[in-house]
């Protein structure tokens, strides 16, 4: 169940919502390890898309040797995996 709790910052007795955003993050890393458990190797936070978070997620794993940034499975992390990484990013999932 969410809850959404919104303030009038304003000193102002009406007004409406004309735009609104919501930031959702979890504690808990992903728990599949792309291409397998993901199915696209460009879904790193493995959501079913291929977006920005995704992006970070990559970076962050390959700056840091993680398995999540060895995306051609060579058993490092250099420039072919951000090659590869950014076709499949590019074709979407």
């Amino acid at each position: 169940m969410w809850t959404l709790n919104v303030t009038d910052v304003f000193n102002a007795d009406g007004g409406s919502v004309r735009n609104f955003s919501i930031l959702v993050t979890s504690p808990n890393p992903p728990v599949c390890t792309p291409p397998s458990g993901c199915g696209c190797i460009a879904d790193t936070d493995c959501d079913s898309d291929a977006d920005s978070d995704d992006v970070i997620a990559f970076f962050t794993a390959w700056e840091s040797a993680e398995s999540l940034g060895d995306t051609d499975g060579d058993g490092d992390t250099d420039s072919d995996d951000v090659i590869v990484f950014f076709a499949a990013f590019e074709a979407g999932c």
